[in-house]
Formats: structure tokens, sequence, C-alpha cells
């Protein structure tokens, strides 16, 4: 997938209030990707005067972005602890644990969390509670999350998964590899004033994900609207190269985010809500289903099968190399798709998405993989070049 794709991605995660994990190695704009996509989205708004949810206490929506490191403590989530409440001056009066929470991610509509594996386990389930349940509990300290939607990134893989770690990936239903941008890309990025991740998919990105929403919710009313999504469903989950059992949870998830995907591409054409069947939704979806990173990535393939070996028959290192080395299938049935200049740009991204993965997870491929993604990318540059 291009940052076309992964932009419009991020867009439709807003709208169906999901989130997205970026993995890749430092310097190929994990971070800038995400908040170039925030920051434009509460641009449009503060511009256009939507405010399509719960907005900050200025009126608009806010954005937090929160760094993790060894030594972060709780504080970096929930705010710095109130003195006056915690240690009172007042004679008779309690101690009390409140969070001063104003610029936390708990009053954010959006948070970019950076190196979300280098927090503690104690860290990553108090964030657990904000990112699914939307809710902080913590003895007498009780609050309500605005939080819509958070990307979170990190330079590596954990070697192995604690309980911890496994229960945050769940809750991040898009899971992508990041590649380092191309000399082309740089060059193309350096005439311009500055340089841009986020590949902005429609003029106003706050009347796009309101407009998703509202096709979301027209066509999918009912029960038997739903079937299209069920069918959309079935199709990932056959294609997956390592999808074994998958909790109700995810697949409700994919369900949605499938639904407000398509939505997407329709409210980016002007569609109106009352015009659009579930058939519109499932063309828009073609294309999505013949990327075999897109399957692996809404399936949790790509990172989050740790341990176990008997859950699936391959890692989840091994399932993405699988893909990667998957042929590249045309978007529209033609002619001498190989000599055509879509193939070469796919094979390109393919080659340096492969290159990235292999620099991050080589020590977590056996010799076998390692030789079958080598090879693909030899193989693959060779063509490029003969081209």
């Amino acid at each position: 997938m291009d940052l076309k794709d992964i932009s419009k991605l991020g867009v439709a995660a807003v709208a169906a209030r999901e989130h997205m994990l970026l993995i890749g190695p430092p310097g190929c704009g994990k971070s800038q990707f995400s908040r170039e996509l925030y920051e434009t989205l509460i641009a449009d708004d503060k511009q256009d005067e939507v405010l399509w949810f719960g907005a900050g206490t200025n009126g608009h929506k806010r954005f937090v972005p929160i760094h993790f490191s060894k030594y972060s403590d709780e504080t970096l989530i929930y705010g710095p602890i109130d003195v006056s409440e915690f240690m009172p001056k007042e004679a008779g009066k309690k101690s009390n644990l409140v969070y001063n929470t104003d610029n936390s991610i708990i009053t954010a509509n959006f948070a970019l969390i950076d190196e979300i594996f280098d927090a503690s386990p104690h860290l990553l389930r108090c964030l657990l509670e904000i990112i699914h349940e939307r809710s902080v509990s913590r003895g007498p300290f009780q609050a309500q999350c605005n939080l819509e939607s958070c990307t979170a990134t990190s330079n590596y893989l954990p070697e192995e998964a604690s309980r911890e770690v496994e229960a945050v990936l769940d809750r991040f239903l898009i899971q992508l590899p990041m590649h380092v941008p191309s000399m082309d890309e740089i060059f193309a990025a350096m005439t311009k004033k500055e340089i841009k991740i986020f590949q902005r998919p429609a003029k106003n990105l706050s009347r796009i994900v309101q407009k998703t929403r509202e096709i979301y919710n027209k066509i999918f009313a009912t029960a038997d609207d739903k079937r299209v999504l069920m069918e959309v469903f079935t199709e990932i989950h056959t294609k997956s190269a390592g999808a074994g059992d998958i909790s109700p949870r995810r697949a409700h998830k994919i369900m949605r985010f499938v639904g407000h995907l398509g939505a997407m591409e329709l409210a980016i054409e002007g569609a109106t809500p009352s015009a659009q069947t579930t058939a519109a939704i499932k063309s828009k979806l073609k294309s999505y289903l013949k990327d075999p990173v897109f399957i692996e990535a809404l399936m949790g393939t790509i990172f989050s099968t740790f341990g176990d070996a008997d859950k699936n028959k391959s890692t989840p290192v091994e399932l993405m190399v699988q893909a990667l080395t998957n042929p590249i299938v045309p978007k529209k049935s033609g002619d001498d798709f190989e000599d055509s200049d879509e193939y070469r740009s796919r094979l390109l991204n393919r080659i340096r998405l492969s290159k990235t993965f292999f620099e991050v997870n080589k020590g977590k491929m056996t010799q076998a993989t390692q030789k079958k993604l080598s090879d693909y990318i030899e193989t693959s540059t060779r063509e490029i070049l003969g081209s």
C-alpha cells in the first residue's frame, strides 16, 4: 500500500472510531503522518465550524501527542496529580486522588502514541482502558474520554509478547508496516514548501468524515443491510494467508471498518446518503480486497500473533513475507498489465515495503524466510531496472 492508500485508511479509521498501529524504522514518517492527519482534520473543522462530535474546551477538536519511554509513569496518560486535592491545606479535608486532565489523552479527540512498546506493562494496561472503553476508573478518580481515534507508532516489535502487548495489539484494528520514502518521493517533496507524508484525499476532511458516517448509518440501518459486510468479511477471512480463529469483537470491528471505508470512498466522490446502496459500498471495496497487505493488516496477522505455533502454521513475520511475495494483482482486468506504469509503480512500492520489513524483522525470520524475501527483493529490483 502506498501513502495515498494508508492516508485513506487513516481517515476511515477516524470515521469508524478505530485506531492504527504503524511500525517501521526511524525516519520513515510514522509520527509525521499521524500529526498531519489529525492536524488537517482539526484545521478543516475550525475553518468550516462543522464540529461533528464532542469538542475540546476551546470549542474545537483536540490533538495530544505523547511519547513513551521506559521511565514514563501514569501521569503521562492521565495528566499531573492535582496537589491541592492530594494534599489539601484545609483542616479536616481528606486527601483525594484527582488528575489534572486538561492537556492529557483523556480530554483529547485524537492522539499520537509514540514508541508504544517502550511503555511498561502497567502503562499499557492504563492505556487499554482509554482506547477501548473510552473511560478511566482508578479508585475514586473516574472520567469519560473524548478519544475518537489514535495512532500508535514503534520502531520495532517486541521480541516476546506479554499479555499486555497482545491485548494492546488487539485494540488497534489497522496494523501496518511503514516504508522509508523513496528518493523520488523525497525529491518531489523538496520542491514544495514543506514535506508532507499524509496524502490528503479530499479538500475538507472534516466534512468527509461527517458524510462518511451519514452514508454508513443510512445504508446499514438494519441487520439485513449489514449482510453485505458479512460477505466482505468472509472474503477477507478466506483470502488471509494466516487467519485462524478470530474473535467476534474483531470480526465486528472489521465489518464496521470496511463499511466506513466504502462509505468514505463514496463521500469523497460527493455522493449523497439517500442515493446509496450496499452494492455501491461493495464495489468501492474491490480494489482493497485485491491487496494482500490490506487483508493481513485488518486480520491482525502482520504483527499480532506471537508465541504459540499451533495458533497458525506460520508466524506473523512469515505470513507478512508470504503476503509481500504474492503476485501483484491488477485493480482492473486488462492485457499487458506487467508492462503498465501502474504495475511498475506498485512493484516499486512493494520493493520498498519489503526492504523496510526485512530490516525491522530480520532477526525474527528463519533462514528460509530471509532467503525468500531477499530473493524476491533482488528479482523485483532487476525487473524494475530492466524495464
